[in-house]
């Protein structure tokens, strides 16, 4: 053994199999040896198993190898098994103690006594002395050790170390009286928590004989996919795989319960501390799995039963298919086990021993009906936080249903339709529509006006108060009025009304009238004939009139009386004079006007508030020049931005209509959006109907009511025949559906009846206009019980508001029951109106519709639109092959021709050449400007986009290029060509040049070159905006028409006036350059956060009765509803010029924000990939980090070499910066390096100290992709099951990797594409496909496991850019570092403070730091302690890492100076130093630098008092400016002064 270890530097190897058997040693394994010959040291890897005997058995060990390695040191690191801690947290404190005891002489002089105590989240470590104590909490150990257990347990846990007092400190609190309450409970809660542990313990001991193999008992709660941390002497080690061992067994008397009846149990009565024997049966809906290090299956699940919801917990064993078979989302299942309310925990949960597969508990919804309904009005997730389900859930129950189709008809939104297409086929139409909000811009402000000056008529302002809304049952109970003549107020009226029944206490609140103010007032017979009589044939005049002149009319028409009069309503009014205003109740308007408002909701007070209103808006009407009443209906339109909206049904008849829609929509959202919703104006909506079917929407909530059921509602049933045809169709509802209107606080309607009687009338009304009555469901989510969702989604969204009652404001939430009906359940509803009716409305006419509408309608059509350029194939080709001759000659290698031929081929013969042309043009256009440009994505992988010079990866295999005689040398192997050593061309004798990194184009567009190339692009941040405008330059003018030769498009990259206006048509007024749309949806997070608010509101406390599990149930339901949209921010979508942007989506401004200047795509961009050429036009510091370099220095960036050793050396060391890891507090040198400096990466880089560029580009992949390092591959190479260049890095090595073993290339591609969008996870029965073609092949199963956990990962093309931008910036770093760091500070500028973080250079000749050094020490130790830092203390953490080690660099910093700083930028001083900008002095804002740059040039500052005069410099800011002597060469005071 000694001879190997010297001749090795370091080895690996695992002990035989017997060895630990050959010594008796059985309380741990053996995972590993590391053994380092020249630093004579051993470091060995265990894993215990049992507490009881792990200590002596280590010490054996340590006697064992020291008998044959005396002089060598040995280190044990330590991992402890992951059920020992599961099941005993205090026994694994006390092993880690008791053998840190044998370690160090402190740890078992200051724990020499203690003890362990556990309640609550809290573990409290109890020590004899207060100097133990004071000593202990400065020793990391129990810091490691808080984190490893909360990591185990997956909850946050603390370990407080304590006087051995603590417990009587607790229980003689200050307040005596909480002696009973307070700390009774804390001593019951420490009593059991002991008593749980230690019995807990003892069972596990005493079981242990009797259990299974199969089945085991999880004790904590809740512990999701992850790593654990290994234990060396300090407790901070490496992530590994957990063992455990299997516990389960048969469980007796398991007592059958309901889930919801189990809050009722209670554990550890009669010394049961184990737990309940339970039994449950329930659906399963989320799986957790967790391997562990025996390669054991530790899953958490939760099941319901759709009352409740509850965690269970269980180990299974991966070889026993039958076991894992049973455990699938979706599932119902029989658990047996251990019902228990761990002291851990807020919640409870079973910890299973018996589990077994049941038949499904849920009935099966069918519909039975002969003829099927068509549901056509549907509201999906996309709508406004309100619908539950996607298109997706709706069309599969239709289909289960046997229903022929389903419109998608979201509200003011049309999100849903290309998620829709995909439901529709031969038997299944998708009927496309919305409901939108309707402005009838036609509506008059005066009805029936007269024609009469505005001041000659007469006029009677009223209002009334009443005992609810509904003008058929409700009743009036005080009348007020005022009469004017023009301005002039002449006579009132004001009487209380007897309404002959009780007022309703809210009616009283909010009124203050009483039965005992009207008990002897006349009843409304008597009081409404003096009513009219004062009114006459003046105009009458009210704020929302419609209620008002409603209820009138309706109580006229009960005592036969005519009222027909002209009437101005003041509400449309201010709408359409206060532009500029959001409210318009009566009370915001008196506000606005500083009107006295005595008693709201008083009808004499808020008459004469009306009457005021109505004066001021009298002078502004006339104002305008307006003399007239009729006059005021001509020139006084309804602002559409906010004036009441009527909910209207529109539904697609044909593909003319679908555009047609697109256009209404965008204009929606782009002219009208306002208060919230997107409008289409009415008389729009009358020109472009055509290809469209409309309908009044039976919606009766307020806010969202259709046009006829308000006119209904409120009384006006002479209008509604009129107005009624307008519509092609007539919808009604369920009169449920309306439940909110009578059991709301303020009801609107008596009871149900009233709905059913409208019902009838629109019937009735149908009939005798001839249009189509149809019976819709409104729904909105599948099931009844999902009423609770939505209800959620509306509360969260911020659209249900709080009611005033009499004790207080408070939301109200209503069951409407707008689920997915079948065809029986909807007869039913409608039941009331005959057999035969109801046939007719729920199935006859809704088929009848559905058939006025054709199929195969496409929300995006087919086929790859891209902009025209003339003759662009041959230019992409001549462009090539110009390129190649010249970086290659006339004698091109075979393969590189058969691969040039092979891409030209799939580019031109798809379409796709204008795409690389448009980008070789952005790209050349701001590398003329000198800012280079880094390909993002698979386009690397392209050796067309390389010649072209849209990217700087040339994908060929690595090769030797002569740039003399052009001969070249291809390796024809993986690889990266910068790692070749230097060579000199055998004909020439020129220096090679090296290029080339193996990326197959196959990568990009897939092997039959059909998949649509996305092209990405990092331009500099700087010149970004830039790009940008010249993009909407280039495809809104007609310069790419005008492209006909190669100096054509010089000539159009040369063109420097675009942002010229007369030049540009800005985004304003684009018609063919969008921002790519995106769509945020509803998260797992904040949906929990939205059912637990809405549990909150309606139990009326935060102490909710549901437990985590019921809620995390009612949140997934909730997951993925539309909550705002936005932009891509580089990505642009570009329309050919002889197409619509309508004839591919609607468009509308960015999160609706009416003051951009953009227009986004409505639909996410992604659903038109294929379809348009979207451009990622990105910016990235990194093009301007060098373009800041190479101005400083004068390096051409693009000749720096890629091979440098000095700089290959900073990704695994420090020594080439000239310092040592300690002194600056990293292992690499690559601090500021982009992709490289974040402590992730570094950490990276010190596991597999890379040496190559190759090896560089596989840890970019690695650090860039999502779960395919961390929770993956970084397992893998621990586990020595792989090495760094065997694991899945980038997503070509799927590709290379299936190909080489045997696999189809198009399938190898196909499921390279599936594995990098994350879908194993989305689609597991795709995957298991998948996975059984790779067994089949010979591809190794953690190989495929890998595959399945990656969520996301990058292309090699990326990845390349990248390092090649990481390693010209290093090149600075090592060679040019003063310029290096002036760069870095300058992105880093809006963080910096002078104050804290600036820093002299220490004394020559002495190793002790300076005090601004040691405080940048202090203040960054201080924020690495913290777990939690917030985006701005990450920032200042990482300039105190790039300060201290400037300062160990001898790069020096130079105080700002008022009289020399540039106002934002650091400078490089003649002496080198790098000086502080103006704004890096704390307090000294971006306005004000630039004041002092802008005034020195003007005039010298004659003094500190002139300073502040001339700048408004605050004092504080002078004060700081003095005390780091920034104002030196400027006198404090005027010296005219001193004269």
């Amino acid at each position: 053994m000694e001879d190997s270890i010297k001749e090795e530097k370091y080895r690996k190897i695992k002990p035989s199999v017997g060895f630990l058997q050959k010594y008796n040693i059985k309380s741990f394994e053996i995972k590993f040896v590391n053994m380092f010959a020249l630093e004579k040291r051993i470091v060995m890897s265990i894993v215990i198993g049992d507490y009881e005997n792990a200590i002596d058995d280590i010490s054996k060990l340590r006697k064992l190898i020291c008998k044959k390695e005396r002089e060598t040191k040995i280190e044990i690191k330590f991992d402890v098994d992951e059920e020992l801690i599961f099941n005993d947290v205090k026994g694994f404190i006390t092993f880690v103690i008791e053998y840190k005891k044998t370690e160090k002489n402190k740890y078992a002089v200051y724990l020499t006594n203690y003890e362990i105590k556990i309640f609550g989240n809290i573990i409290y470590l109890e020590l004899l002395s207060q100097e133990a104590v004071k000593k202990m909490k400065q020793d990391e150990i129990f810091k490691a050790l808080e984190m490893r257990i909360s990591k185990v347990l997956n909850r946050n846990l603390k370990i407080e170390i304590v006087n051995k007092n603590f417990e009587s400190d607790i229980n003689d609190g200050n307040n005596e009286n909480n002696e009973n309450n307070e700390n009774k409970e804390i001593k019951e809660n420490k009593k059991n928590e002991e008593n749980s542990v230690n019995n807990e313990n003892n069972n596990n001991k005493k079981d242990k004989k009797n259990k299974k193999p199969l089945v085991g008992e999880v004790l904590p709660e809740n512990v999701i996919k992850g790593s654990s941390l290994e234990y060396s002497s300090a407790l901070s080690g490496e992530s590994s795989f957990k063992k455990s061992k299997f516990k389960g067994g048969k469980i007796k008397n398991a007592q059958k319960f309901e889930i919801s009846d189990l809050k009722n149990i209670k554990i550890g009565e009669n010394g049961d501390n184990r737990g309940r024997p339970v039994g449950i049966e329930g659906k399963i809906f989320k799986i957790d799995v967790r391997e562990t290090k025996n390669n054991s299956l530790m899953y958490d699940f939760l099941i319901t039963d759709y009352n409740d919801s509850i965690n269970c917990k269980i180990f299974l064993n991966p070889k026993d298919e039958a076991q894992i078979a049973i455990l699938k989302v979706n599932d119902w299942v029989k658990v047996k086990g251990y019902y228990k309310k761990d002291s851990f925990y807020a919640e409870d949960y079973i910890g299973v021993q018996d589990l077994e597969s049941i038949e499904s508990e849920e009935v099966k919804k069918e519909d039975k009906a002969l003829k099927k309904r068509i549901e056509l009005h549907a509201h999906t997730n996309m709508s406004e936080m309100s619908g539950v389900m996607s298109i997706k859930d709706y069309a599969k129950r239709a289909k289960e249903f046997g229903h022929s189709a389903i419109a998608v008809t979201d509200f003011g939104v049309v999100h849903s339709f290309p998620f829709a297409f995909k439901e529709a086929n031969e038997n299944f139409k998708i009927i496309y529509g919305v409901e939108a909000y309707v402005v009838d811009d036609e509506a008059q402000m005066i009805t029936n006006p007269k024609d009469l000056g505005i001041e000659e008529e007469t006029y009677v302002v009223f209002d009334i108060e009443t005992t609810g809304f509904d003008p058929f049952n409700d009743k009036i109970i005080e009348i007020g009025a005022v009469k004017m003549k023009g301005k002039e107020i002449i006579d009132e009226f004001s009487e209380f009304v007897n309404p002959k029944i009780p007022i309703p206490e809210e009616i009283v609140k909010l009124t203050s009238i009483t039965d005992e103010m009207v008990k002897d007032a006349p009843d409304i017979k008597t009081i409404l004939p003096r009513f009219l009589e004062f009114c006459g044939d003046s105009t009458v005049v009210a704020h929302n009139a419609k209620f008002d002149v409603g209820f009138i009319k309706q109580k006229s028409i009960d005592q036969n009386l005519e009222f027909s009069p002209s009437v101005v309503d003041t509400l449309p009014l201010a709408r359409a004079l206060l532009t500029n205003e959001k409210k318009f109740g009566l009370a915001n308007l008196t506000k606005y006007f500083g009107i006295i408002l005595e008693s709201h909701h008083r009808a004499i007070d808020d008459a004469r508030a009306t009457a005021e209103v109505f004066q001021k808006f009298f002078n502004m009407i006339i104002t305008k020049g307006i003399l007239t009443l009729k006059d005021i209906n001509m020139n006084l339109q309804p602002n559409i931005q906010n004036a009441e909206t009527l909910n209207t049904m529109i539904l697609v008849k044909n593909q003319k209509g679908l555009r047609d829609l697109y256009e209404l929509i965008s204009k929606s959202h782009i002219d009208y959006f306002g208060m919230r919703k997107p409008r289409i104006p009415k008389t729009l909506l009358k020109q472009m109907r055509e290809n469209l079917l409309l309908a009044s929407s039976a919606t009766g909530i307020y806010g969202n009511r259709g046009e006829l059921i308000n006119l209904y509602l409120r009384g006006e049933t002479e209008e509604i025949e009129e107005k009624a045809k307008f519509y092609d169709y007539i919808e009604i509802q369920p009169p449920i559906t309306y439940n909110e209107l009578v059991e709301k606080n303020t009801s609107e309607i008596e009871n149900l009846e009233v709905i059913k009687e409208m019902n009838k009338y629109f019937y009735d009304l149908g009939k005798r206009l001839g249009k189509i009555v149809v019976a819709t469901g409104d729904v909105h989510y599948l099931d009844k019980r999902e009423a609770i969702n939505r209800n959620v989604l509306l509360l969260g969204s911020g659209n249900l508001r709080k009611t005033k009652f009499v004790d207080g404001s408070r939301y109200e939430f209503f069951d409407r029951e707008l689920y997915f009906r079948t065809t029986e359940e909807m007869l039913e509803e409608f039941k009331y109106l005959g057999d035969e009716i109801a046939n007719e409305i729920v199935v006859e006419n809704t088929n009848k519709i559905a058939d006025m509408i054709d199929a195969g309608i496409r929300p995006v059509p087919e086929g790859f639109y891209p902009p025209k350029i003339k003759g662009a194939e041959e230019l992409v080709r001549k462009m090539t092959y110009d390129k190649l001759e010249e970086l290659y000659g006339d004698d091109v290698d075979q393969v590189l021709k058969e691969r040039l031929e092979k891409e030209l081929n799939s580019i031109i013969g798809n379409g796709f050449s204008v795409l690389y042309l448009i980008a070789q043009i952005l790209v050349k256009k701001s590398v003329k400007k000198g800012y280079l440009v880094g390909s993002r994505g698979s386009v690397g992988s392209s050796i067309v986009a390389y010649l072209m010079g849209i990217t700087e990866v040339n994908g060929l295999y690595p090769h030797y290029r002569c740039p003399n005689c052009k001969h070249t040398e291809f390796m024809n192997e993986e690889g990266n060509g910068v790692d070749y050593p230097d060579k000199n061309c055998p004909k020439c004798g020129t220096k090679y040049i090296k290029d080339g990194h193996a990326i197959p184009f196959e990568v990009f567009m897939g092997f039959n070159g059909e998949k649509v190339p996305d092209i990405d692009l990092n331009f500099s941040g700087e010149y970004q905006g830039k790009i940008h405008k010249y993009t909407e330059w280039l495809f809104n003018s007609d310069a790419l028409e005008n492209i006909e030769n190669i100096e054509d498009i010089e000539k159009i990259i040369n063109f420097e006036d675009f942002e010229n206006p007369k030049n540009s048509e800005y985004p304003e007024t684009s018609e063919n350059v969008f921002r790519a749309g995106t769509i945020s949806t509803l998260a797992e997070k904040n949906a929990f956060g939205y059912v637990k608010k809405y549990l909150e509101e309606s139990e009326g406390t935060e102490e909710i009765k549901e437990r985590k599990a019921e809620v995390t149930r009612l949140a997934m339901r909730c997951e993925g509803a539309r909550k705002t949209t936005g932009q891509h921010p580089g990505g642009m979508i570009v329309v050919p010029k002889d197409k619509s942007i309508y004839d591919f989506c609607p468009i509308q401004r960015p999160a609706n924000d009416m003051k951009s200047n953009f227009k986004t795509t409505h639909f996410d961009y992604h659903v038109m990939d294929e379809q348009l050429v979207k451009l990622d036009i990105l910016g990235h510091d990194d093009p301007t980090t060098l373009r800041i370099l190479q101005d400083l220095t004068g390096v051409d960036i693009y000749k720096i070499p890629l091979d440098d050793k000095e700089v290959m050396s900073l990704f695994s060391g420090t020594q080439a910066l000239g310092v040592s890891p300690d002194d600056i507090g990293s292992p690499t040198g690559t601090s500021g390096i982009p992709e490289f400096g974040t402590s992730f990466v570094k950490q990276m880089l010190v596991d597999t100290r890379p040496k190559t560029f190759a090896e560089l580009v596989r840890i970019s992949g690695l650090s860039h992709g999502t779960d395919v390092w961390l929770n993956n591959a970084q397992d893998y190479v621990r586990s020595g099951v792989a090495t760094l260049s065997q694991i899945i890095t980038v997503r070509d090595d799927i590709m290379n990797k299936l190909i080489d073993d045997g696999l189809d290339k198009s399938l190898a591609f196909k499921i390279m594409e599936f594995v990098r969008k994350g879908r194993p996870t989305k689609d597991p029965d795709k995957w298991k496909e998948y996975s059984a073609l790779m067994k089949e092949k010979g591809v190794e199963q953690w190989y495929i496991d890998s595959c399945e956990k990656i969520k996301y990962m990058f292309p090699k093309g990326h990845a390349v850019a990248y390092v090649m931008m990481a390693v010209r910036i290093a090149y600075f770093k090592v060679h040019y570092p003063v310029e290096f760091y002036a760069a870095f500070l300058n992105r880093k500028v809006g963080d910096f403070k002078m104050t804290t973080m600036f820093f002299e250079k220490k004394k020559s000749g002495t190793e002790e730091d300076s005090p601004s050094l040691k405080k940048l020490k202090n203040l960054r130790r201080e924020l690495e302690s913290n777990p939690n830092l917030n985006a701005k203390q990450k920032q200042e953490l990482f300039l105190y890492e790039i300060l201290i080690e400037m300062n160990y660099r001898n790069i020096e910093l130079a105080k700002p100076n008022v009289l020399t700083s540039n106002a934002k930028l650091f400078t490089i001083t003649e002496d080198k130093k790098i000086q502080l900008p103006l704004i890096a002095v704390d307090g000294l804002g971006e306005s004000v630098a630039e004041k002092i740059v802008s005034e020195r040039e003007k005039d010298p500052f004659l003094s500190l008092e002139d300073l502040t005069k001339r700048t408004k410099l605050n004092k504080t800011v002078l004060k700081i400016l003095e005390d780091y002597e920034c104002v030196e060469g400027i006198q404090k005071e005027n010296q005219g002064k001193l004269f």
